[in-house]
């Protein structure tokens, strides 16, 4: 399964993933957990989220993007783009689970002899 999401804006492609690492390199540049930023109503929305997420999601692929290269991207994809983008790619990196599937059940090997 592709968990991510393909940018194409001005001639470019970039290729923004949203996964755990790019999570936790967002928490240590906001501050903001992922948890309390899916908490956020759209009014309590800040730029600099944004900003920093799409930073953060595009560092894997793009080393050596910087939030001002991100902010950039932003003004040339438009806010709501960039939402649509933001939120694909969390789709794509975290789907939900399969039905009868339990993601917490261990795989187990061997014969069940201690082997």
């Amino acid at each position: 399964m592709k968990r991510e999401v393909i940018i194409r804006v001005n001639g470019k492609e970039y290729t923004l993933r949203l996964g755990n690492n790019a999570l936790c390199r967002f928490e240590a540049e906001t501050g903001i957990t992922a948890i309390k930023l899916a908490a956020l109503g759209p009014d309590e929305m800040e730029q600099r989220f944004m900003r920093a997420l799409l930073w953060a999601g595009l560092k894997k692929h793009h080393p050596d993007m910087t939030l001002d290269m991100a902010g950039d991207l932003i003004d040339d994809i438009g806010l709501d783009q960039t939402g649509e983008y933001i939120r694909d790619a969390l789709s794509a990196a975290h789907p939900p689970p399969v039905p009868g599937e339990n993601p917490r059940q261990a795989v187990r090997h061997g014969n069940g002899n201690g082997s």
